[in-house]
């Protein structure tokens, strides 16, 4: 049996604000909770994931 945590905050996710990814609203766009390097801006991924 496989047993899923209820929300992405149970595994150590949250949402930043600070981080911005342009059309996917900050509620969406999640980054490690546990970790500080983060310090914000706008994320862009390599052109491979649009196909």
């Amino acid at each position: 049996m496989t047993v899923r945590p209820a929300r992405p905050a149970d595994v150590g996710f949250e949402a930043d604000p600070a981080s911005r990814l342009d059309g996917v609203p900050p509620v969406y766009f999640l980054r490690p909770a546990f970790s500080q390097v983060y310090g914000g801006g706008t994320v862009s991924y390599h052109p491979a994931f649009y196909g």
